[in-house]
């Protein structure tokens, strides 16, 4: 049976972070853009300053995701992980629209929190967001800490 790779951490798979920077890309630029409308000077600095932060906080969230990811990346890349390899238990399960705890699997006795909603690098794709491990799926992963570095499966 052939193995299928449903997620393998690349130096350049930044999906969160591309998100985290319109994100606060668009607020920045729309506050920005909203400050030169009022008349009043105390309006337009509380709201140039609100732009600013945005901005500012939009490049130290992205920075740190990238420094998080770039580590987790050389962990993979340097072999330094764990292989987990065996049929995939569901013990808990995510809701599609969160509110909950992520999905709770184990593989060959060790446990795994898949939780969709968080914007960690490495695999955590939830089973009602079409996630690949599935109950009875026989997966292979590779993990550095809690972080699911690269899942085959079949």
């Amino acid at each position: 049976m052939k193995i299928n790779i449903a997620y393998e951490i690349t130096v350049t798979n930044f999906d969160d972070v591309v998100s985290s920077l319109a994100l606060f890309g668009v607020i920045g630029f729309v506050i920005f853009f909203v400050a030169w409308k009022f008349k009043k000077l105390k309006h337009r600095i509380f709201l140039l300053l609100w732009g600013v932060c945005a901005g500012i906080g939009c490049f130290l969230l992205v920075g740190f995701k990238i420094v998080e990811h770039l580590h987790a990346y050389m962990q993979y890349s340097n072999g330094n992980y764990e292989t987990f390899e065996g049929i995939v238990l569901v013990l808990r399960q995510q809701p599609q629209h969160g509110h909950a705890p992520g999905d709770l699997i184990e593989i060959d006795g060790h446990k795994f929190e898949l939780d969709y909603f968080t914007s960690f690098p490495g695999y955590h794709v939830s089973i009602a967001n079409k996630g690949v491990l599935r109950e009875g799926v026989y997966a292979r992963v590779l993990v550095h800490g809690r972080l699911l570095l690269k899942v085959e499966y079949r």
